[in-house]
């Protein structure tokens, strides 16, 4: 099974194809598929923002309880 990315690694990537303009490139170095670096480089949220709507406690509910 492949590894999986973590937000870090996509954040990286994005940098490195917004700067080498060569987005196979920091997809291959970063271990990300192409297609979800593209569709990041184009707006995407992360998976963890976008369906915030849908969680059950929102996020300050969250700190405030991790605290």
């Amino acid at each position: 099974m492949a590894k999986q990315y973590t937000e870090e690694d996509m954040r990286h990537a994005c940098a490195e194809a917004v700067r080498t303009n060569n987005l196979h490139a920091s997809a291959r170095n970063w271990a990300i598929p192409p297609t979800s670096l593209h569709r990041r480089l184009n707006g995407a949220l992360p998976h963890s923002v976008a369906y915030q709507n849908y969680q059950r406690l929102s996020v300050t509910q969250e700190n405030s309880l991790a605290n």
